[in-house]
């Protein structure tokens, strides 16, 4: 497969990040709007968007209406999805600015559902609308992307994943009651699913971060680092801060 270099912006803190976010994806949204059409977008929900997701919501940003496809999903076994991603970005972010609910794809987070229901249904309906036109991810310390742990194939689509422990720790464990209540499985994008999306937009920040986006970057593109599969986009923006950069 040709590789290509992703296009770098640094900016100096989550704020800035999250301001030039806001500025790229409203754009895309509001040109697919002037254009008579509805953005297909898949936004992570995590720490780095989270700032991203606010400055929508207090209407720092206008956006016309896009098409929600959720990114990721921890799967329950016991019904309770309090803490689960798709509450957090409802609450944070498409309740606030009215989005409306028939523009949403989203998995369903209980773990007895099967996968044609789950993973099938959400790929029918991505190439039901024409495919993703915008995809919004976070790195993992580990170098995952939405929850495609290291040695995930580069060519798979939608399906269920065991969460290692670093995923796992990275979630926000005062609100979760301790790293024993997160789940263990969950339902994610493929990094195939990613890669056809035609456009990627790659949020990365804090020191942490900053070894995994150089072997993200710079080392052999390998299934150990899944976000090294980005190399193989041509139209993917790494939108990080000066930590995050530090070993590039």
């Amino acid at each position: 497969m040709k590789e290509y270099t992703p296009r770098i912006y640094e900016r100096t803190n989550k704020a800035e990040l999250a301001r030039y976010a806001c500025y790229h994806f409203s754009s895309a949204v509001n040109i697919a709007a002037r254009n008579k059409q509805i953005l297909n977008a898949a936004i992570a929900e995590g720490n780095t968007q989270a700032l991203m997701n606010e400055r929508f919501a207090v209407g720092h940003h206008k956006l016309n209406d896009f098409r929600y496809f959720q990114l990721d999903e921890f799967l329950s076994e016991d019904g309770a999805t309090e803490n689960f991603l798709y509450p957090q970005i409802d609450k944070k972010l498409l309740t606030p600015i009215g989005h409306d609910k028939k523009l949403r794809v989203v998995f369903n987070p209980h773990a007895t559902v099967s996968h044609l229901d789950n993973c099938e249904r959400m790929e029918t309906a991505i190439k039901h609308f024409g495919g993703l036109d915008f995809v919004i991810l976070g790195l993992g310390e580990n170098g995952r992307i939405a929850f495609n742990e290291p040695g995930t194939p580069f060519d798979s689509q939608c399906h269920f994943v065991d969460l290692n422990e670093t995923s796992r720790l990275a979630q926000n464990l005062k609100a979760w009651g301790g790293l024993e209540n997160v789940p263990t499985r969950a339902v994610t994008m493929g990094i195939g699913t990613i890669l056809a999306a035609k456009k990627i937009l790659l949020m990365v920040s804090g020191e942490n971060k900053a070894e995994i986006l150089r072997r993200a970057l710079f080392d052999p593109i390998h299934v150990d680092v899944p976000a090294s599969a980005l190399r193989y986009h041509s139209n993917v923006n790494i939108l990080a801060d000066r930590e995050a950069l530090s070993l590039c």
